[in-house]
């Protein structure tokens, strides 16, 4: 449970002259807490590397890349020829789409790939539709997670209900792009024959890096339990021409996102 303070530092300098600044970090949790610090440039341009491999699910099954299971079905991934379309539109792009639920009785379902998402920016990007999202309202979901902590769902009672076609899904989860590697799963669970279909999972990720002129020190480090920690922010404006620089302070709060 840390807290940071300032949330914005601004440091007007001279060039080729140096000034340091104070960042607090307090710990409002029973237990100590672990900090790491990265630093972020300012993302320049596209988003740079797609890190989820097979992200249209076109190697099938058994699945290379993604853990795959279905409780009624052995897996959640289809093509036209081997499942039909159930009333929707089959596959988003290519010939492979995973299909959550489409069983009278109800399934468990979910596809899962870990993945190491290197400090910067991440956004993560998907496809969905849910012609058929049967009676039982919230009881049919399908969700997304990282590490067990969901951030994104959908259910029986969404305005998208009925509609058929795609609709694209966009979440920031920089939160997690802390150089770890992380679970990211979508798991369903339907009753009443509900449908929902997911295709072209991306994560996109704009890389951080060395901030020239900017400083931590300490860089990592345990602020114990109601107590607060200084850390020494740097500035160096020695080369750098008159005008604005920005960046982003990154504080990983293990095992916290």
């Amino acid at each position: 449970c840390l807290q940071a303070a300032p949330d914005e530092l601004e440091k007007y300098l001279l060039p080729d002259t140096t000034g340091t600044q104070t960042l607090t970090l307090t710990n409002i949790g029973a237990a100590e807490g672990e900090f790491e610090l990265f630093e972020l440039p300012p993302a320049v341009g596209t988003l740079a590397e797609q890190l989820i491999l097979d992200p249209s699910f076109e190697a099938y099954t058994p699945n290379p890349y993604w853990d795959e299971y279905s409780e009624t079905f052995g897996t959640p991934l289809c093509t036209e020829e081997d499942c039909g379309l159930g009333t929707g539109s089959g596959p988003h792009s290519g010939d492979v789409w995973t299909w959550f639920g489409g069983f009278d009785a109800g399934d468990i379902g979910y596809v899962s790939q870990d993945v190491q998402i290197m400090p910067g920016t991440a956004i993560m990007t998907f496809w969905v539709e849910q012609v058929v999202c049967g009676a039982a309202g919230a009881g049919n979901y399908m969700a997304l997670s990282i590490d067990d902590t969901e951030i994104w769902r959908t259910d029986g009672l969404d305005p998208a209900c009925g509609t058929t076609g795609y609709r694209q899904i966009e979440i920031d989860v920089s939160d997690y792009a802390d150089g770890d590697t992380h679970e990211i799963m979508f798991d369903s669970v339907t009753v009443d024959g509900a449908n929902f279909f997911l295709d072209d999972v991306e994560l996109q990720l704009e890389a951080g890096g060395d901030v020239l002129w900017l400083s931590e020190d300490p860089t990592a480090g345990v602020v114990p339990a109601g107590e607060s920690v200084e850390v020494i922010i740097g500035y160096d404006a020695t080369g750098l021409v008159i005008g604005d620089y920005l960046a982003t302070l990154r504080i990983k709060n293990a095992p916290a996102p």
